[in-house]
């Protein structure tokens, strides 16, 4: 297994908004191990999350069998790819606390690219209801970065999973919501609209439960392949505009990103 020591988050977009939540429940749960995905192909990256767990604390990660993945991670949050198809199970355990394990499987299959044809996507609802309620970003968000080498050529695909982790949140089920898009002369444009999230998840001032967790968007661009170039990244957060640049090499993928609060992006090159 190889461990990757530059900093990487990930985050997760599987969380669904539900109707309630109760202290005494979640009480009673244990830390787990969520996934993007726990059936994936050779060389797709997948997105894992230790739940029960803050982003800044001490989690270590492990695979079985091992040698066959690439595992990167910090805190709570890691991305992990594989080389060879089989069945693998991904273990975190927080310093103090119990283990957490997941089985994924990867079969060979290529990856399957979207059509350039497509340029928008976003997970927009404006209703609201007794159980549901849309809030403002008002956290930093930190964004993971996943990418996929064209093995056939010199072109790459980039995507984005942005996440915010909320503090003394007693349920943890809550999405970004966001609309992007990718001009036609390769501008990546990504709007954060709010959150949505249950009104049954109420911030609590004395916590008797473990508490905090992550809202999230997974890979928030259309899928499409760009070759060798320099790319304008421009995200927005409620009435905030932070700019940037993606330069794609021969060597790796740079984010030319001077952020250090507002939008944050940790990893800021990707080996290619």
């Amino acid at each position: 297994m190889k461990k990757l020591t530059f900093t990487v988050m990930a985050a997760l977009v599987v969380f669904f908004v539900m109707q309630s939540c109760n202290k005494e429940q979640l009480a009673s749960v244990g830390p787990q191990i969520k996934a993007t995905k726990i059936q994936i192909g050779i060389g797709k990256v997948d997105t894992l999350l230790l739940t029960n767990a803050s982003n800044a604390e001490s989690v270590n990660w492990t695979v079985s069998p091992d040698g066959k993945d690439s595992l990167s991670y910090k805190g709570n949050a890691a991305t992990i790819t594989f080389s060879a198809a089989g069945t693998y199970i991904v273990t975190a355990q927080q310093a103090g606390g119990l283990p957490a394990s997941i089985t994924i499987t990867v079969s060979p299959g290529a990856p399957v690219v979207k059509p350039d044809t497509v340029t928008t996507k976003s997970d927009i609802t404006t209703s609201t209801s007794d159980t549901l309620q849309l809030v403002p970003i008002t956290n930093d968000v930190t964004i993971a970065l996943s990418y996929y080498r064209n093995p056939a050529g010199d072109s790459v695909r980039i995507n984005l999973m942005p996440y915010v982790y909320l503090d003394n949140y007693y349920c943890r089920n809550a999405l970004i919501q966001f609309k992007s898009a990718i001009t036609a002369d390769n501008n990546f444009n990504l709007d954060l609209i709010n959150i949505r999230e249950s009104k049954g998840c109420a911030i609590a001032t004395s916590p008797t439960t473990p508490s905090g967790g992550n809202t999230a968007a997974y890979d928030v661009f259309i899928n499409k392949l760009i070759g060798f170039g320099t790319y304008p990244l421009k995200i927005t957060v409620g009435s905030l505009t932070y700019t940037g640049n993606i330069v794609v090499s021969a060597s790796n993928i740079t984010f030319n990103w001077p952020y250090t609060s507002g939008v944050i992006i940790p990893q800021k090159v990707l080996p290619k």
